[in-house]
């Protein structure tokens, strides 16, 4: 079974242009052997969600279009949270990490035990989602009819984009559909017109 391990608090705040961004809180898992690539370096610039999943191809246009460093799909659903002490229904987010990597709080980015959860298959809840859980440590939630290692607590956003996030391949055997959230990464040196 999943082996519980002591978290390490960690809480760092950057002030950002008046905006404070949300903290890491923990990793709950022992260190992995996973290598992480560095992550492209961009700025998240907007979010476009649409009604209904986009052609995929969308993404790749936007990807070429100067200025633009990366376009991480986020596919969302409401769905029932099981823990061992409550349930919520909470909002899924399915994502590649690498790329959604770089479109997420600094803070969050540059924690690599939120990746190499990700990457190991785990979720990642935010801070208020593991609260409204009453989850303190390592664990796993269930989702549908899968049972998910919990491997870190994190924010995804200002504001969050899900309160769980979790790897495309978990979401497609969960049952979640394909992305409807482009989450637009500008190079650092752009310049926004208006």
């Amino acid at each position: 079974m999943i082996r519980r391990t002591t978290a390490a608090l960690l809480i760092v705040l950057v002030a950002c242009g008046g905006r404070q961004e949300p903290p890491v809180v923990s990793s709950l898992r022992a260190g992995r052997d996973i290598k992480l690539p560095e992550p492209i370096a961009a700025v998240p610039a907007f979010a476009i969600r649409f009604a209904r999943p986009p052609n995929p191809s969308l993404a790749r246009r936007i990807d070429e279009l100067r200025g633009v460093r990366v376009v991480a799909a986020l596919a969302l659903e409401q769905m029932v949270v099981k823990a061992s002490k409550k349930n919520a229904r909470l909002r899924i987010g399915a994502v590649q990490p690498l790329k959604f990597r770089s479109v997420v709080p600094e803070t969050t980015r540059a924690a690599d035990f939120v990746w190499t959860s990700l990457l190991a298959e785990e979720a990642i809840l935010t801070p208020a989602a593991a609260k409204r859980l009453s989850i303190t440590g390592a664990l796993a939630v269930e989702v549908g009819d899968e049972s998910i290692g919990v491997g870190a607590f994190a924010d995804n956003g200002v504001p969050n984009f899900a309160d769980v996030l979790i790897p495309k391949e978990v979401g497609t055997r969960i049952g979640i559909g394909r992305p409807s959230i482009l989450i637009v990464g500008a190079s650092p040196r752009s310049k926004p017109k208006a």
